[in-house]
């Protein structure tokens, strides 16, 4: 066997032995307890795909399942490591804002301006943003997705299907783990459960999570490593159970990202260095930092009464992040082109359901559900003031920018351009010491959509702001 080079190839070799072997001891674990009892039966695997508590097997959807143990196997942190082992599902790795693909069908617009036509649900609360839908895996119960279209049961936005995760309950044992992982590039990973019965109604359980990783791409260029991973994870509920027919639950969730946004090549190390597609050197003139701060509350309401089950779910969520990229790949000044993408999202949602069956051959779910967005997106780009000044020269006026004196392209912008706005420098040579020159475009948006017996409305109001400079070269925007 070829012995694998010191480089992506090796890293992704070796994690591929890792899960072999962990699979290999779960197969003669498994193997091993059929021997010891012949009378071994499969543990049903229960879903709520239907908005109610069924066993897999009596469920006429196609869902794929991942339970706590199915997702220890896999080393899965969050969704996008379930991507491999999910036919017709598309989920990229490494992204805050996933573009979430079932069967083909998808949305490749993550802005606000658009919709998703996946929907995402935490324990049962829709996730109206791909920014705020993708958590780490954090005291997870068991990850549902569903194909195919779900809108009548879902609401708004599930044409191709659904990703659902459901977190684990507190119930009445005392109990708790810890685990630690280290690995290459320094990398810690630590998380940990803790469940505690106060009273015989009451009981509270918390789970926490900690990840960094140092950068396993070097820049030669400004001796930092790129690709670093830093998040943190928090989750707590409560639960009362006053009796056997009612149970109430509020839970609440915090996920907190800082990282740097995705590695680029360049024009001297890229693609193929170590072959294949990945790469572990890069030439670029700095990182871009990208981060997300998540916050969640919901309390869920269950009520078994004769005949039926009454559910309600009552939710708040909000989030805020920030994307760069670096989109040059270059060290020159000259050169340099980033875009970035920020966004603000808060909503609230209610929804009250009632379930029941009739026999074994009728089954029927009625409610209706509301959902309120407010969404603010700011996008743009980011360039070196001298990179715009020889953008308009070369671009714009048509001659070699080494002809003319430094700022004559802003004096020319200035002139043309922007006649009648206030000027931030006096002059072009002035306005090539500024840091930076960005344009952006600001989309706001309300959200409103309720569903009612399967009948949908949706109700929304856009905002689209005027190109504008947020502190650059050229004028007061």
């Amino acid at each position: 066997m070829t012995t694998p080079k010191e480089s992506g190839d090796y890293r992704i070799y070796r994690e591929k032995t890792l899960r072999l072997k962990h699979c290999t001891v779960l197969l003669v674990s498994v193997c091993c307890s059929q021997l010891a009892t012949a009378q071994a039966v499969l543990e049903e695997v229960i879903v709520t795909a239907q908005k109610r508590e069924q066993g897999l097997q009596d469920v006429p959807i196609a869902v794929q399942v991942f339970s706590t143990q199915r997702i220890d196997q896999l080393a899965a942190r969050d969704i996008g490591d379930l991507d491999y082992f999910t036919p017709n599902v598309e989920i990229p790795r490494g992204s805050n804002q996933p573009t979430y693909k079932i069967r083909g069908i998808g949305t490749s617009d993550f802005g606000v301006g658009a919709d998703p036509a996946v929907g995402v649900y935490m324990d049962g609360v829709y996730i109206g943003r791909s920014g705020g839908s993708k958590v780490a895996f954090n005291d997870i119960e068991r990850i549902e997705i569903l194909n195919g279209p779900q809108g009548t049961l879902f609401g708004r936005n599930a044409a191709a299907g659904a990703i659902q995760y459901i977190t684990n309950k507190p119930n009445d044992n005392h109990e708790g783990w810890v685990r630690a992982t280290a690995g290459e590039y320094d990398r810690v990973h630590v998380e940990g459960v803790y469940n505690l019965p106060i009273t015989d109604q009451l009981f509270w359980r918390t789970g926490a999570l900690y990840n960094e990783r140092d950068g396993y791409v070097d820049n030669n260029f400004t001796g930092e490593d790129h690709q670093y991973q830093k998040n943190w994870s928090l989750t707590s509920a409560l639960r009362w159970q006053p009796s056997k027919n009612l149970d109430v639950i509020w839970r609440l969730d915090y996920d907190e990202i800082d990282q740097d946004s995705k590695a680029v090549t360049s024009a001297i190390y890229g693609p193929g260095q170590g072959g294949g597609a990945d790469f572990d050197e890069t030439t670029t003139n700095r990182r871009l930092d990208e981060t997300r701060e998540l916050f969640g509350t919901s309390l869920h309401l269950t009520y078994e009464m004769a005949g039926a089950t009454f559910t309600s779910i009552t939710s708040y969520r909000e989030y805020e992040t920030e994307n760069p990229e670096n989109q040059d790949g270059w060290i020159d000044p000259e050169f340099e082109f980033n875009d970035f993408n920020a966004e603000d999202n808060e909503q609230w949602s209610q929804e009250f359901r009632f379930n029941g069956d009739w026999g074994e051959q009728v089954i029927w779910t009625v409610g209706g559900s509301y959902h309120e967005e407010t969404a603010k997106q700011t996008s743009g780009i980011i360039l070196n003031p001298i990179a715009v000044d020889r953008l308009v020269v070369e671009r714009e006026v048509g001659i070699p920018y080494g002809l003319v004196e430094p700022g004559f392209g802003y004096e020319i912008a200035w002139a043309v351009a922007f006649p009648d706005l206030d000027r931030i420098y006096n002059t072009g040579a002035e306005a090539l010491l500024a840091a930076d020159y960005s344009e952006y475009i600001n989309v706001e948006g309300d959200y409103t959509s309720w569903l009612l017996g399967g009948i949908r409305r949706l109700y929304l109001r856009r905002y689209r702001n005027p190109v504008g400079n947020s502190g650059g070269a050229l004028h007061r925007g």
